[in-house]
């Protein structure tokens, strides 16, 4: 006698990527993969994702989410509100740094993508930047949210190795290096720490707003 009918929708499909991603941050998962852990047949997945492009445009729509882009229309003001959801979307990416390549691959046009599109613009609008200047910077702070996702992700230590220890090794190699190298060696050796990206978001909003208050 069958079992009952196994449901399934979007959220269950990502979930699933997302455990496979957990389980080998290097793997590529792929929709026969994804359909073998969920105990399907692939074709069972086209009526949901029909191809890899929607397969990892799901996965960037989840992570948008999980980031809160309701924060970025929140009462903070609007420097806050940038650094915020820039925060908040790079530690959901380094929680999962599996993931980080699908918003290098996949599609951000679905709809938290286009709400974080408008939070950005409402936010340099209320900065004073023109249209166009705001959609250069909104752009401008993705690229700085996943590039340094992206570095972080790579540099982020094996299972069972300490962080501390890492950096020290890295730091005391660093100051071993050219006089310059040495001299930025306290500051080189955390380049993919919050602190370096929080100051180089601040640093680029400085640079799209000059006329801050």
């Amino acid at each position: 006698m069958k079992g009952p009918k196994r449901s399934l929708d979007v959220p269950k499909i990502v979930n699933a990527v997302l455990e496979l991603l957990a389980e080998d941050p290097a793997t590529v998962p792929t929709l026969r993969g994804v359909a073998a852990r969920l105990g399907v047949r692939p074709n069972t997945l086209y009526t949901y994702v029909p191809d890899r492009a929607a397969l990892e445009g799901a996965v960037v729509e989840h992570l948008l989410d999980l980031a809160g882009p309701a924060v970025l229309s929140g009462p903070a003001p609007w420097r806050e509100r940038i650094t915020a959801y820039a925060l908040r979307l790079r530690a959901e990416l380094l929680a999962r740094p599996g993931a980080v390549p699908f918003f290098l691959s996949g599609p951000m046009n679905g709809p938290n993508a286009v709400l974080v599109g408008e939070g950005l613009l409402a936010a340099f609008a209320e900065a004073g930047l023109s249209p166009g200047d705001g959609a250069r910077a909104a752009y401008a702070v993705i690229v700085h949210v996943l590039g340094s996702a992206a570095l972080a992700a790579a540099d982020l230590p094996g299972p069972g190795t300490d962080p501390e220890q890492v950096l020290l090794e890295r730091r005391a190699a660093l100051a071993a290096g050219p006089p310059l190298t040495s001299a930025a060696s306290e500051v080189a050796a955390g380049w993919n720490s919050v602190e370096q990206f929080t100051w180089g978001i601040n640093r680029l909003i400085d640079g799209c707003v000059p006329s801050l208050p």
